[in-house]
Formats: C-alpha cells, sequence, structure tokens
C-alpha cells in the first residue's frame, strides 16, 4: 500500500484537507519566475478555494448560475480564465447553456468573450481572456437556455498588475554589478578571477579612522557658556519685564 500525499473529506459543513509531504516552500523558491502560473501558487490557492467552497449538493435545485476567476489578481500578459457553470429548470448542469462574459477595462474598452462547454471540468464553461493592459476590470457573467436568461448576472472584479522587472530580468548584468562596485570605491571580480582575489584586495587602500572622546560634563568652556547664555536671558527678561 502506497503512502498518500493528500487527503480529504468532508466534515461537519465543511471540508477537511491533509497534505503530508513536506514543506511546499521550494516549490515558490525555484520557479517564481513563473509568477501566478507557479505549481506553488496554483496549488496552494486552488486547495484553498475547494477548501472554502461550497458542496454541489448545497446549490439548491432549481435554474441558476454560477461564475468565478480561476485567479482574481493577474500580471501583465498573463490570462485570466473564467468559469461558470449552468443548471436549467430541474436544478440539473445543462450543456446546451449559452453563457457570455462582458468586461470593462480601463480607459472604458469594453471585451465579449463567450465561454464554451467542456464536459471534462468542474466547471464546464470556461474560457481564457488576456487583459490588453494592466489595471482593474469588471466582469458580467451571464447565461441564456433557448433565448431564456438562468439565474442572476454575476459580476466579478479582475485585477492585472504590471510585471515585475526584477523577475523580467533574472540574468546576470555585469555592467551594473561593475557600476556598483566602482561607486562603492570597489572593484568586480567575475568568477573565474576569483584566484586573483587577495592580490585585487591588497591593491586596495585601506583608511583607516582615528575616534577621539572628548568629556564635556565637566568643561570650564562650556560651563562658562552656559553661565553666559543664563545671564543674558535673566537681564532680557527683566528688561522686557517678562516672567
Amino acid at each position: 500500500m502506497g503512502y498518500a500525499v493528500v487527503a480529504v473529506q468532508p466534515f461537519g459543513h465543511g471540508r477537511t484537507m491533509a497534505f503530508t509531504a513536506d514543506s511546499t516552500w521550494q516549490w515558490y523558491l525555484q520557479l517564481r519566475g513563473l509568477g501566478q502560473e507557479s505549481p506553488f501558487v496554483r496549488f496552494w490557492v486552488q486547495a484553498c478555494r475547494w477548501l472554502a467552497g461550497r458542496k454541489a449538493e448545497d446549490w439548491p435545485l432549481e435554474a441558476g448560475l454560477r461564475a468565478h476567476l480561476l485567479e482574481e489578481e493577474v500580471q501583465a500578459g498573463q490570462v485570466a480564465v473564467l468559469c461558470a457553470q449552468v443548471n436549467d429548470a430541474q436544478g440539473l448542469p445543462t450543456p446546451l447553456a449559452n453563457v457570455t462574459a462582458t468586461l470593462a477595462g480601463p480607459g472604458g474598452q469594453t471585451f465579449h468573450v463567450t465561454l464554451p462547454f467542456a464536459p471534462d471540468r468542474a466547471d464546464p464553461y470556461e474560457a481564457s481572456f488576456e487583459p490588453p493592459v494592466p489595471g482593474d476590470y469588471s466582469a458580467e457573467v451571464k447565461a441564456d437556455l433557448e433565448g431564456q436568461p438562468i439565474g442572476e448576472p454575476v459580476r466579478l472584479t479582475l485585477r492585472v498588475g504590471r510585471p515585475s522587472r526584477e523577475l523580467e530580468e533574472i540574468n546576470l548584468n555585469e555592467n551594473l554589478l561593475a557600476r556598483l562596485a566602482k561607486g562603492c570605491g570597489g572593484q568586480y571580480v567575475r568568477l573565474p578571477q576569483l584566484s586573483d582575489l587577495a592580490s585585487v584586495l591588497s591593491g586596495i587602500e585601506v583608511r583607516h579612522r582615528t575616534a577621539r572622546h572628548y568629556v564635556l560634563w565637566n568643561a570650564p568652556w562650556l560651563f562658562i557658556v552656559f553661565v553666559v547664555l543664563q545671564t543674558a536671558e535673566w537681564v532680557l527678561r527683566r528688561r522686557k519685564h517678562l516672567a
């Protein structure tokens, strides 16, 4: 008998999940350049959504529409996925519905997306949308069956962020490192030149700083200055008839 990596079961009015493998932080470190598409993000986002979602049997047996975004926040250049499920008048999933989404983007741009039916998905109506520019998008998903609306329109919000330049350019930038080293009074050494590092360090001018400590609390000149200032203040207050 093998060992279970993920175990799930209903408990009370919700769901539980046990993840028996090691910590998944290495998934993030090694593939963080993938952003929202990394296995770390996809696994935990989908797991949390499944654990927090309602059970299918809790959905009333009536005509209705449910829709959601696979990810509510994506980076520029990534694809947003719209998912939906439709029940007919008998409360049963139907493959015959016409599901569409209207998205309003920054600057008043409007986009129309059709969600085709695919029976091999948990939410059988699904479509991809690639936002052209970063910003906030509002989506309204509607469904109809034989010309008759099904359920209430579902409104969603999609946030598209700007790509991270730090993750876009992950190659070694030797020119930048050399400029930083020069600006700090140092020198940039490539890995093949590591054996010459000792000679490079020996040729760098070393500056020494000497610290001197002065005791001020018992300095006579400081006491004299204090007395003079206090006397001047007293004299000015007397002349101006101040308290």
